[in-house]
């Protein structure tokens, strides 16, 4: 259960800094 929260914090982590990349790319 704990590793599934990391993966959930991880996956949410890189999400927000693909859009962030996303938004500053366009």
């Amino acid at each position: 259960m704990i590793e599934n929260r990391v993966d959930l914090q991880s996956f949410k982590q890189l999400v927000s800094s693909a859009y962030l990349l996303f938004d500053h790319t366009i």
